[in-house]
């Protein structure tokens, strides 16, 4: 076991004590103020550093807003978009843009057409009364009242001729033809009058006739194209009313033929029969059966040929 160690010797009472603390009586000496960091010397950029450049420290006196940075030529960091240009402030509201439909794919496709798209509905038109026939190569026609048109073709109305015949009892009756050529020219050819003005050409007429009963004449096709129109009429000699009966026919090229019955026409002097018209290249052919009380003259300007001039009623002056 070991000794405990001694212990001091008291002290009187009444002795001094001598402290041996030092205490430091000088003011104790403030902090050293802050050195601010040394001012960075700015390098040369260097031409290789892509980076961003560092944003220089704004002047903490500046009070004055910040202008818009310029951009590095060399930044290729994303571009930041300019600033939009104020709007205009019209005077009218803009109206907003009409979108197609059809190219708006937001609401899907509409299957229904819009009511401005949709084409107005025509109307139908009424059938013709008396719609047109055509006459076959070598087959017949009747034309009547409630049928009373036809087409010839081009065929057969520009090869060879068209002969026009009319059949018909013996009495006080004769054939004439009033014509209209594409110059406007208008003529009469009767043969029973030889005073009566002749064809507008003697070498190769448009029109010939023929001495044949009451009358015929033919229509020359190596002229077709000079032919406008004509009609056919049928007169009394004598003046006097005559009760009509027969048919008048019209033979085409390639053995097709028109009859034209006048069994049905009312007692008169005077009756048109029938009339042709050139439409396009193409003869027309119509049933007229219209009966008149007066002479070729009446006849004649009753279907506009009013530019020819008379000696009588039934005389033309050439």
């Amino acid at each position: 076991m070991r000794p405990a160690p001694p212990t001091a010797p008291a002290r009187p009472a009444g002795s001094p004590t001598i402290d041996y603390v030092r205490r430091d009586r000088r003011p104790a000496s403030q902090a050293p103020p802050p050195t601010e960091p040394p001012a960075r010397i700015p390098t040369a950029p260097n031409p290789l550093d892509l980076s961003a450049p560092e944003p220089l420290s704004p002047n903490p006196l500046d009070l004055s807003a910040p202008g818009p940075s310029a951009p590095d030529s060399l930044d290729l960091s994303t571009p930041v978009a300019p600033a939009p240009a104020p709007r205009p402030t019209p005077s009218t509201p803009l109206q907003p843009p009409v979108v197609d439909d059809l190219l708006d794919l937001s609401g899907g496709l509409s299957t229904t057409a819009s009511p401005a798209a949709q084409p107005n509905p025509v109307a139908p038109q009424p059938p013709s009364i008396h719609p047109v026939r055509r006459l076959a190569a070598d087959d017949r026609e009747l034309l009547t009242a409630d049928r009373p048109t036809l087409a010839l073709t081009r065929v057969q109305s520009g090869v060879g001729r068209i002969d026009i015949e009319l059949h018909a009892p013996a009495g006080p009756l004769a054939l004439a033809c009033v014509v209209t050529d594409t110059a406007g020219d208008s003529s009469v050819i009767d043969p029973t009058h030889p005073q009566g003005p002749p064809p507008p050409t003697t070498v190769d007429p448009l029109i010939t006739f023929s001495g044949n009963g009451f009358g015929s004449f033919g229509i020359n096709l190596r002229r077709s194209r000079e032919l406008d129109r004509l009609i056919v009429v049928a007169t009394s000699t004598t003046g006097a009313v005559l009760g009509w009966t027969g048919t008048l026919s019209i033979s085409t090229f390639g053995g097709g033929r028109v009859d034209i019955p006048i069994d049905a026409t009312p007692p008169a002097s005077t009756t048109i029969i029938a009339s042709i018209y050139n439409v396009d290249g193409e003869y027309v052919l119509r049933a007229e059966g219209q009966p008149m009380n007066g002479s070729l003259r009446e006849a004649s300007r009753s279907f506009g040929f009013d530019t020819i001039s008379w000696l009588d009623a039934r005389t033309p002056i050439a």
